[in-house]
């Protein structure tokens, strides 16, 4: 996929009044591809090794900050 077709993370709105599961669910559904985004020019692509699923990874981070 091309740098342009990639929603850039800037534009992603997390409502912080709905509970951890609902907000990562809602920032899947906007960026569309929680492993491949871009942050301005810059194409991000995620890789994962183990069996954590990646909103098991994401709600783990909001409950460490």
């Amino acid at each position: 996929m091309a740098a342009s077709e990639l929603i850039d993370i800037r534009n992603i709105s997390i409502d912080s009044g709905l509970p951890i599961r609902d907000r990562v669910k809602n920032m899947v559904r906007q960026i569309k591809d929680p492993y491949h985004f871009r942050h301005k020019d810059v194409t991000v692509h995620i890789n994962f090794i183990g069996q954590d699923s990646l909103e098991d990874r994401i709600i783990e981070m909001y409950k460490n900050t």
